[in-house]
């Protein structure tokens, strides 16, 4: 093992560089131990004149660094014990995670042997669900490729290549003159929670691929048990794809046509509004499929709770930006958005209306076993109206 080291940079809080030096002379250390390649295109034992086209260095440094910064959360005790980098041998451009330590740690092999899968799994979720500070702290930190230039990362190719060896393409069909299904195409995928007050993860793609998702964690206060989860802080997290997010508010522009910017729900903006909740219906289809069988008879609960915990903007939202699949994809409400994602989110069997009050109140309403019952929904927490309050 050969591990050349060109320079050292150290960071602040932020992550903000602090400082860096580079070497006039890269410091070479030699070692033996055990070290796991991972061929990134065309197979390196096969013929080795025949080299296919390998995946490029702007998709895979930050690969390399996404797996980087999963290797201590993911090996225990191994954050100065093991690593990744990328090597070139014979036209090959490969994956090499190694033990930094002579003679090996075992990290390695067992990266090889068993936890491979797993680790490249971390890796999508990092390079899927990472923004802001956190995918700062990925380019600064975790990225250590010499010349290295971050606006050239090529995220959707990388998270491309990773769908293409984690997902088990479809078996092709046997009957006699049949071919293979597509790959493409609508995707909706739960993975049941793993923690504590964790109802799991639910993603929504209408091409099936998954390299520009907005997850969204919609974490809330439940006062009853939910799926697995005891009454308390329960988490759920749900990914639509951005352009179905963009596509939902310029149906929402078109519906709102000849109605003020900042209308509150009232009768000469109704029609506008309900149009909203008929144009995402199929999209929030999905979601409402999944939660009614993750809660069971705790639905209307665990509805009236997430929506609930919305945070309310200070002035109203442009009509706009109220559709009930932009609110529950970006968190950002009013008190109308919020009622209107509950008339969205709802069973259709519980006759949901949004009442008003007479100091401009609004609540949501709809049937249960034991009758009509009037939410207000301003948050964090759902309240129940009784109705000396609603006259």
């Amino acid at each position: 093992m050969i591990e050349r080291i060109h320079g050292v940079r150290r960071f602040g809080p932020g992550p903000k560089l602090l400082d860096h030096r580079v070497f006039e002379t890269p410091i070479e250390v030699r070692y033996g131990s055990d070290l796991c390649l991972i061929a990134t295109g065309s197979d390196p034992r096969g013929q080795p004149a025949i080299v296919e086209q390998e995946p490029a260095w702007d998709l895979l440094i930050p690969l390399c660094a996404a797996i980087r910064m999963m290797l201590p959360a993911y090996l225990r005790a191994g954050e100065d014990s093991v690593d990744v980098d990328l090597v070139e041998h014979e036209g090959h451009r490969l994956l090499a995670i190694f033990d930094r330590t002579p003679g090996g740690s075992g990290f390695a092999r067992f990266v090889c042997e068993r936890g491979l899968a797993d680790l490249l799994g971390l890796a999508r979720m990092v390079l899927e669900r990472l923004v802001g500070p956190e995918f700062a702290r990925l380019r600064h930190i975790h990225d250590r490729a010499p010349h290295s230039d971050p606006a050239k990362w090529q995220i959707g190719d990388a998270l491309r290549w990773l769908d293409e060896v984690l997902d088990r393409p479809p078996l092709a069909e046997t009957m006699p003159g049949a071919t293979s299904s597509s790959t493409s195409g609508p995707r909706i995928e739960f993975v049941p929670g793993e923690g504590h007050g964790d109802l799991g993860r639910l993603w929504i793609s209408r091409t099936g691929r998954s390299d520009d998702l907005v997850w969204t964690r919609h974490t809330w206060i439940s006062a009853v048990p939910l799926a697995h989860a005891p009454a308390g802080k329960v988490s759920f997290d749900v990914a639509v794809e951005r352009p179905a997010i963009a596509a939902a508010r310029r149906r929402a522009l078109l519906s709102g046509t000849g109605v003020a910017k900042h209308s509150l729900l009232a009768r000469d903006s109704s029609d506008a509004h309900f149009e909203l909740l008929e144009a995402d219906a199929n999209d929030l289809e999905p979601i409402r499929a999944c939660l009614s069988e993750l809660c069971g008879e705790a639905y209307v609960d665990a509805v009236l709770g997430l929506v609930a915990a919305i945070p309310i903007r200070g002035r109203p939202l442009a009509l706009a930006e109220r559709g009930p699949l932009a609110v529950l994809a970006r968190r950002r409400a009013d008190r109308d958005a919020k009622l209107l994602l509950a008339c969205a989110l709802l069973p259709d069997e519980a006759a949901v209306e949004i009442v008003r009050g007479g100091a401009g109140e609004a609540w949501i309403s709809f049937v249960r076993a034991q009758g009509r019952e009037t939410w207000a929904l301003e948050g964090p927490l759902p309240r129940r109206v009784l109705d000396d309050a609603r006259s």
